[in-house]
């Protein structure tokens, strides 16, 4: 009779695992949108700004005009001609989950930015 309980105990343990196998988080190598990569690219159009505490790098921030939140992005793979503070731009990218930073922000793997307003030369070095 006990055999027969600890065969159950482990079945069950083997159910439960096989329900929560990716509880938590996705399996890597999958999108956030299900696997479509068609729905994957982001459009942002944000101010550059220099990023605060330990981040040495420039964010891309942007505020929801109904909510007024306010979303920033670490660039990566950005023209850094573009990348100077105060400058605006729109860029086209994915969002990066496989990438951790330091920055207050989602890392953005960027395909193509464009200069909203603003300039491409770099200000002086003080």
């Amino acid at each position: 009779m006990s055999r027969f309980f600890s065969g159950v105990i482990v079945l069950g343990a083997f159910v439960i695992l096989m329900a929560f196998q990716n509880c938590g988080g996705k399996p890597s190598g999958s999108s956030q949108n299900g696997g479509d990569p068609s729905n994957s690219n982001v459009i942002v159009t944000g101010t550059i700004m220099a990023a605060q505490q330990e981040c040495t790098n420039k964010l891309i921030c942007s505020t929801d005009n109904l909510t007024g939140k306010q979303s920033c992005f670490l660039p990566i793979n950005m023209d850094p001609t573009l990348l100077n503070t105060g400058n605006v731009v729109t860029v086209t990218g994915v969002i990066r989950t496989d990438i951790v930073n330091v920055c207050l922000g989602s890392t953005l793997d960027v395909s193509s930015a464009q200069l909203v307003s603003g300039s491409t030369v770099p200000p002086l070095a003080q």
